[in-house]
C-alpha cells in the first residue's frame, strides 16, 4: 500500500512540475488572445472629467497632475492637466514622503463612488520628470 502511495506522488510531482516550469505566457500575445486575458491592469491615462462622467465604483484609473491641498486627515486635493480637481485619500498606512506639493506626478487610484460622492483612492504615486 505504501508503494502505491509513493508512486501516486512521484508521478504526482513530476506532472506539477512540469506546468510550474512553464514561462509566463500572455505578455507578446496577439491582440485576439490578449482580449482573453484579464483587463484593466495597464490603465491608459484619464481625466477627472473623465472619471466624473463615466467611471464605476473600484474602478482602477491612472492620472496626471499635482496634489494642491491638504483638506484634513488623509484627503488631499488633486488637480489633473487640464485644472479640473478631486478629493484623494493618501492612505496614512503608507509612506507617501516623495510626494511634495504642486510637484507633478502619475497616480493610481481606486474609484470611490456612491450616490453623493466622489474620491479617489491612491494607490501608487510616482514623480514626473
Amino acid at each position: 500500500m505504501n508503494k502505491l502511495y509513493v508512486s501516486i506522488l512521484i508521478a504526482m510531482s513530476m506532472f506539477t512540475g512540469s506546468v510550474c516550469a512553464a514561462p509566463p505566457s500572455g505578455f507578446n500575445q496577439t491582440k485576439e488572445v490578449q482580449s482573453r486575458m484579464p483587463q484593466g491592469f495597464h490603465s491608459k491615462t484619464t481625466t477627472i472629467s473623465q472619471i466624473q462622467n463615466s467611471a464605476k465604483d473600484d474602478q482602477i484609473v491612472v492620472l496626471r497632475g499635482t496634489f494642491v491641498d491638504h483638506l484634513k486627515g488623509d484627503k488631499y486635493l488633486f488637480r489633473d492637466q487640464n485644472g479640473v480637481t478631486i478629493v484623494c485619500e493618501l492612505d496614512d498606512d503608507k509612506d507617501w514622503g516623495h510626494v511634495v506639493k504642486d510637484q507633478p506626478v502619475q497616480i493610481r487610484a481606486q474609484v470611490d463612488k456612491d450616490f453623493r460622492s466622489l474620491e479617489l483612492e491612491v494607490l501608487e504615486a510616482k514623480i514626473i520628470k
